[in-house]
């Protein structure tokens, strides 16, 4: 915001729109914060996608701005740190499930351990 000082201060986003917020982390440079009604904002520097705008979205925010791919879905616990968030979705009817579907998913194959990508077993003949 521009401002050396630090203190207190309304999320107005979330404020004034009567939500209630039901979880909130904050990472190395984000803050992540849920709500009863379905909205997810973060905000702050996420070089690795920590905010959760998508692969085209921006890299920071100084402001708090709504997770779009999250609406409506109800985010029981939300965990952030260096270079990583980790949302726990509710999935407890037809409506979460639907949700759920519409989300992208990450798979085993898409994560890099320490030695490098992960090679795939050959079939012995």
């Amino acid at each position: 915001m521009g401002d050396a000082t630090m203190y207190p201060t309304l999320i107005d986003v979330l404020a004034n729109n009567g939500h209630v917020v039901t979880d909130i982390s904050c990472g190395a440079q984000t803050v992540l914060c849920t709500t009863a009604h379905g909205q997810t904002v973060s905000y702050g520097v996420g070089s690795y996608g920590e905010l959760g705008y998508g692969s085209g979205g921006p890299r920071s925010s100084s402001k708090p701005k709504f997770i779009d791919s999250l609406d409506k879905c109800i985010v029981k616990s939300v965990v952030s740190g260096y270079a990583h968030t980790l949302f726990i979705l509710q999935s407890e009817g037809d409506e979460d499930k639907k949700l759920l579907d519409n989300l992208d998913k990450v798979e085993i194959e898409d994560f890099v351990d320490s030695n490098g990508p992960k090679k795939k077993k050959q079939k012995k003949k």
